[in-house]
């Protein structure tokens, strides 16, 4: 705890914290006017080639919530992060293998590569 958060977090603002909370606790790309709450078809309005990454002990994100999203967006793949770490899982000064997993899926991504089984698919669905 002090070697992450008090490095991190110390010198901010408790106000950006306050803000970056209400975010988790408020932020539905579904809740306005174009999408009125459906959230499958917001996030089938997205075009970007998108890689799902959580990890598999994150008590936060859960998988099976990710497996739904990725569902729904049209250029989407799922990439599971199998790692003890669970939230912080890929964050710098963490495990290695994760944070190559996660370069990985950048570089997969910049390079547009896709697994060989997803070429030339979209993984999600209308």
């Amino acid at each position: 705890m002090v070697r992450y958060w008090e490095r991190t977090f110390e010198g901010r603002d408790a106000n950006d914290l306050l803000a970056q909370l209400a975010t988790w606790q408020h932020a539905d790309i579904s809740d306005n006017e174009s999408f009125r709450g459906d959230l499958s078809r917001a996030l089938g309005a997205i075009r970007a080639r998108t890689v799902v990454m959580p990890c598999r002990t994150d008590q936060y994100f859960l998988v099976a919530d990710s497996e739904r999203e990725v569902q729904s967006i049209k250029d989407a793949e799922l990439r599971v992060i199998e790692s003890d770490w669970g939230h912080r899982a890929g964050t710098a000064g963490t495990d290695p293998v994760d944070i190559a997993f996660v370069d990985r899926a950048i570089t997969d991504v910049l390079e547009d590569r896709r697994p060989r089984a997803l070429q030339g698919v979209s993984v999600g669905t209308q």
